[in-house]
């Protein structure tokens, strides 16, 4: 419940700069596993992406994390593409 929570409120926050990136969130997953917990971002658009798209919402995105705090533990983020 309290993942579910915080999940949805990573969304609210990340979505919007997404967006403004011309990109889609097609979906975030934040789970732990293998002794650390991670944040998996998933990205798209019509044109489809590009590295330099991962890399700059993946500074983005950490960057407001990072500001605003509100996962409380260390984690991995990882920003891709859903793929085929």
């Amino acid at each position: 419940m309290i993942k579910d929570n915080l999940t949805e409120t990573i969304t609210k926050l990340i979505e919007p700069i997404i967006i403004d990136n011309g990109l889609e969130l097609v979906e975030l997953e934040l789970k732990q596993g293998g002794g650390h917990w991670q944040l998996k971002i998933f990205i798209d658009s019509e044109d489809g992406v590009k590295l330099v798209d991962c890399a700059r919402i993946s500074r983005l995105a950490s960057t407001l994390l990072d500001v605003e705090d509100i996962i409380p533990h260390a984690y991995l983020l990882e920003v891709s593409s859903p793929g085929l």
